[in-house]
């Protein structure tokens, strides 16, 4: 086999097992949750280096590595959720994908007034 064919099928694998996690688990409720999840498969995986020894160990490494790369594509998804609804005053909203862009945006915490021009730069109002 490739290595262009074992990075296809390693992400063939990541991609399943993101799939299977996110039907299963709730969303990261945050990064400190996330980095806590990808930690304990990374000890995991961990363990099984350490134990390489018993039959089926590749396997097993292969099966956490795996979940270690799902968790990671996870996190990841999870920052680009949190950056598309960041407040320009660095308040998170999960109500700001509900507001068009180019009308007002009120922060649910600051209640600050933003709204993003024709050139989707940030602009303040009051």
């Amino acid at each position: 086999m490739s290595i262009k064919e074992s990075k296809d099928s390693a992400l063939n694998l990541i991609s399943k097992e993101y799939d299977r996690a996110i039907s299963l688990f709730s969303d990261f409720k945050s990064p400190h949750e996330g980095y806590a999840i990808l930690l304990e498969e990374v000890e995991e995986l961990w363990d099984e280096i350490k134990h390489d020894k018993k039959s089926g160990a590749y396997d097993r490494m292969k099966i956490e590595a795996t979940q270690v790369g799902a968790m990671a594509l996870r996190f990841l998804v999870m920052l680009d959720e949190m950056t598309a609804k960041l407040c320009v005053c660095g308040h998170s909203s999960r109500d700001h994908s509900n507001i068009p862009l180019l009308c007002a945006d009120p922060c649910e915490k600051c209640k600050c007034q933003f709204f993003r021009n024709k050139d989707s730069d940030w602009s303040k109002t009051r």
